[in-house]
């Protein structure tokens, strides 16, 4: 419990520093821009709001000779929508609170739609008041985590110049793939990423009173890859101060009260390149390379690694200049994520404005 503690402290106060408009949110992240499904964290308790989307299939690392051979997709043959037959249920009584976590499965796969509904009641004596930011309201985080660690292959280190700059910015966060893996609230689900800008507040929770929120992981796990399969432990965390409001200046602080569940992803361990060495693949890649270099590095605006579909998509967004809000060109390259084999290559031009 304690370790849960200490991160979620660490990660609200780091939420908490700055804003996070929706382009640098979706970097920090590491979650695709384009993805239309979201898993995600809110540290309700803290300063602001993390997303993810959801995922059983296994990673284990590969790092063999890029072969043209391109195998089907990975596929979950379990529907995010699916009914589950039964709930699991966790409840805490602690610190004058009392809080239970109920999830609709114990059992997911990838790409499986697991919800966490929470009631969150506060027994006394007095108030409760929990850290809110950029006006998401959530009062708990709940995440997974899992006991089988991977350990992505860095690639190579020997470039230099732009295609040096280009593997940095793709491939430049989460700097920890074994980091907790967090539900998503429920009014981000299927629409797409929401932000929590760092701006900070606090709510009130009177004693007596109860608050409820619901959450969902579509079981999925670093830059959207199939997590491991194996037991991952839920839990949900509340982070508050009693009888006076949290102080807005420095780390947040209070105590906390949390919950775990046990919840089991299914599937087979899957050989995936990891996305550093994916990134390897693209900047050997003849067309790629020649492409890249009519494309000066003052003039890149953005760019974002995917997983989709047992592929990595790697996406550099080209305007007039970096400061361009309308990028006039996007230079994409995929790989195949078990072979290394570089499956396309396009620069797409932005079609010009009609209305000037």
């Amino acid at each position: 419990m304690s370790g849960f503690d200490d991160e979620l402290r660490r990660a609200a106060a780091d939420l908490a520093r700055e804003p996070m408009p929706a382009t640098v949110l979706d970097e920090a992240l590491d979650e695709p821009a384009r993805r239309t499904k979201w898993p995600a964290m809110v540290l309700a308790a803290a300063a602001g709001a993390l997303l993810v989307a959801g995922a059983g299939i296994g990673i284990r690392q590969l790092t063999s000779t890029p072969s043209s051979s391109i195998p089907p997709s990975a596929t979950s043959d379990a529907s995010p929508t699916e009914p589950a037959d039964e709930t699991f249920t966790a409840s805490i009584e602690e610190l004058g609170i009392r809080l239970t976590v109920t999830l609709d499965r114990d059992r997911t796969s990838f790409g499986q739609r697991v919800w966490a509904d929470a009631t969150l009641e506060n027994l006394g004596p007095g108030s409760v008041f929990y850290e809110t930011g950029g006006g998401c309201t959530w009062p708990l985080s709940i995440t997974a985590t899992t006991d089988s660690p991977w350990d992505p292959d860095p690639g190579r280190d020997d470039w230099t110049g732009d295609l040096d700059l280009l593997k940095g910015i793709l491939v430049s966060r989460p700097t920890d793939p074994n980091r907790r893996l967090f539900f998503v609230p429920e009014v981000w689900v299927d629409s797409g990423p929401g932000v929590c800008l760092g701006s900070r507040g606090y709510q009130e929770l009177p004693e007596g009173e109860s608050v409820e929120q619901r959450a969902a992981w579509d079981t999925d796990a670093f830059m959207g890859m199939p997590p491991a399969p194996g037991t991952y432990t839920v839990e949900a965390g509340f982070l508050f101060t009693r009888g006076t409001p949290p102080e807005m200046s420095g780390p947040p602080t209070g105590d906390t009260v949390s919950v775990e569940l046990p919840l089991t992803v299914a599937g087979e361990e899957v050989a995936l390149l990891s996305p550093r060495v994916a990134v390897d693949a693209l900047l050997s890649d003849d067309q790629f390379v020649q492409l890249l270099a009519g494309l000066p590095s003052d003039r890149w605006t953005g760019s974002t690694m995917t997983f989709e579909g047992d592929r990595w998509i790697a996406t550099l967004t080209v305007g007039i200049n970096a400061a361009d809000p309308n990028p006039a060109m996007k230079l994409i390259g995929v790989v195949d994520a078990r072979t290394g084999a570089v499956l396309d290559v396009q620069l797409e031009q932005r079609s010009a404005d009609p209305g000037g």
